[in-house]
């Protein structure tokens, strides 16, 4: 009996991938499957030679590349999604959790607002040192800077967060020291989280959307005016008047407004309250005379994607975490490393520092360093400050750091400080091993050194490490 089934699921099998194979390469069948959302196949349909039919290499691939690309997985994992979620109430996206009310959530969020992100109050307060220096370097020259605190859903509703994870809160976060640091030192700072709470229960349309996780469009709107107002009244010149001539109200998300909705890839779209998306009219006749640089993460996206920044900016530019550089990417590839850091700063009227409440430990991806190293003539290069930044502005280092500190029940800005430590022990800031690491650490970095000593013929590692010995030699540190 055993045998019998085996021959079925294999004959099952084999139709499947005979089916598979005539949908995708006769056109007899036409079918297409709604691609699966975060998700991106790296397997390639492999070649076939006697060699690797022989070592059994070319059999593994296919199998690997066939489960997962057919063109029934798709639709598979999103049934299994669908009963996971409906049936008992379960997400299978890792970074995904089910809050009450059926509110989603992302982990990111929820660990930020209880505070197991939190850093700790000396790296806080080195990167605010930082920040007030540079905005009083900058006033004297007649430019404002600007710190900007953006909302997060996890504290806009932290009632819907699921009892299990109200567990793990800890005494204080990195947004509310940010802010209270910054407050200490007089740097100028908008709180959207402030605002937000306090129109929560006032607002005429949901501020957040119940399976996004970023501001609504309605949220983005009220966001933006107020912020438009404050740095009208800092900079003291004109921004034109954020005019709405209607308000499209429709149970249908769109964009962000289903960002962590898509994550959960389910079959059937999930239903949402009313929500709001206001119509934006350029009807204000006064002329913009603010030349602005923002750096910030996705929720200036939603401030830009109806073309406001044109709208309200005489010129601008946006350093997406610090590093892309919009509106020039949008149609080419442009980094700030590649620009004169300096200069860009300096023709501009006011300097924006945003940062979401998720991306807190990381504010502002180093963007405080790097201008207080070119303005402070006095800048001595700290190490272990380096490599706290460094960790911390990318997501899988500082994850890796965060295991390790709950794996040994201790404190998170204790094992960050510790990793750092131990970091500039073993490559100290501007030697040869620094750079290596740097180099292997930067994939732009890396993939250019493996084009060049392609070039050149010479093993990567050598080539790695020619360009660091170079580096030592003509870097500033």
């Amino acid at each position: 009996m055993k045998n019998r089934y085996k021959h079925i699921l294999f004959g099952f099998i084999v139709a499947m991938l005979l089916l598979t194979a005539l949908i995708e390469n006769t056109g007899f069948i036409h079918l297409r499957f709604e691609p699966l959302k975060g998700f991106a196949s790296t397997y390639q349909r492999p070649r076939f030679t006697l060699k690797t039919w022989m070592s059994a290499e070319f059999q593994d691939s296919l199998g690997a590349y066939l489960d997962n690309n057919t063109v029934f997985r798709a639709p598979l994992i999103r049934m299994y999604n669908e009963i996971n979620y409906r049936l008992f109430s379960k997400s299978t996206a890792k970074t995904v959790v089910i809050g009450k009310n059926n509110q989603l959530f992302q982990t990111d969020y929820i660990r930020e607002y209880n505070g197991e992100y939190f850093i700790g109050k000396e790296l806080i307060r080195q990167r605010c040192e930082r920040i007030k220096y540079i905005q009083d370097t900058l006033a004297r020259a007649g430019i404002d800077l600007l710190v900007v605190l953006a909302p997060g859903k996890a504290s806009f509703f932290h009632e819907f967060i699921p009892d299990r994870y109200q567990q793990n809160k800890h005494g204080n976060t990195n947004y509310r020291c940010f802010k209270q640091t910054c407050a200490e030192l007089g740097i100028n700072t908008l709180d959207l989280q402030a605002c937000f709470m306090q129109m929560k229960d006032t607002a005429s349309w949901p501020l957040y959307p119940t399976y996004g996780v970023h501001w609504s469009d309605y949220g983005m709107y009220l966001a933006l005016d107020t912020f438009v107002n404050h740095i009208s009244q800092l900079t003291g010149k004109k921004v034109p008047a954020l005019t709405v001539s209607g308000i499209d109200k429709t149970h249908q998300p769109r964009g962000e407004d289903y960002d962590t909705g898509d994550l959960m890839n389910l079959m059937f779209p999930l239903n949402e309250t009313t929500l709001a998306y206001p119509k934006f009219s350029n009807a204000d006749t006064v002329t913009p005379e603010i030349n602005a640089l923002i750096v910030g993460d996705s929720y200036i996206f939603h401030w830009l994607k109806y073309g406001l920044g044109e709208y309200l900016f005489k010129d601008y530019r946006f350093w997406y975490y610090n590093v892309m550089v919009y509106p020039e990417y949008y149609t080419q590839e442009l980094y700030n490393y590649n620009l004169n850091i300096k200069e860009e700063i300096m023709k501009r009227d006011i300097i924006v520092l945003e940062c979401a409440e998720t991306f807190m430990y990381t504010a502002f991806w180093n963007f405080e360093d790097m201008a207080y190293k070119l303005f402070n003539p006095a800048y001595k290069a700290d190490g272990v400050f380096y490599y706290q930044n460094d960790i911390t502005k990318d997501h899988d280092q500082f994850l890796e750091v965060y295991d390790a500190a709950v794996r040994k029940n201790k404190a998170l800005a204790a094992e960050l400080l510790n990793e750092a430590q131990l970091r500039e022990s073993t490559a100290p800031l501007g030697s040869v091993e620094f750079y290596i690491y740097s180099i292997k650490s930067d994939e732009q970095w890396l993939a250019l050194i493996t084009r060049q000593a392609a070039e050149q013929g010479v093993p990567l590692e050598e080539a790695i490490r020619n360009n660091a010995i170079w580096m030592t030699e003509n870097d500033e540190y």
